[in-house]
């Protein structure tokens, strides 16, 4: 099977909890959590990333996604857990809920 491709995609522009009640995955130290975590469950047949949509690239890259959404008229927050091109968490998640959804995607047949 090929790579799996991992995407947290972000907006900085969009206020967040001031509290501090999400993940940062903006952090280096979160995404490696996230790295170890998925080498537990998918071995090396996957990349994570976290993108930042406040650069222009990233925004042009996933604007297919993000259009998509728009016009299925489903409300989305970022932070987004995209795998293999596919919104699948919308709003806030933990290294849980990543692993929870990697495992769905596994029996699904996505990864």
């Amino acid at each position: 099977m090929a790579k799996t491709t991992i995407t947290i995609l972000n907006d900085s522009r969009v206020s967040k909890c001031d509290a501090g009640c999400a993940v940062n995955w903006s952090k280096n130290e979160e995404i490696e959590r996230a790295r170890e975590q998925l080498k537990r469950q998918l071995r090396d047949d996957f990349v994570l990333e976290y993108l930042d949509m406040v650069r222009p690239e990233v925004e042009r890259q996933f604007a297919p996604v993000v259009q998509k959404t728009r016009k299925a008229k489903a409300d989305f927050l970022y932070p987004l857990l995209i795998i293999n091109g596919e919104i699948r968490i919308s709003g806030d998640f933990d290294l849980r809920m990543l692993a929870d959804m990697i495992d769905a995607a596994r029996e699904m047949g996505i990864v």
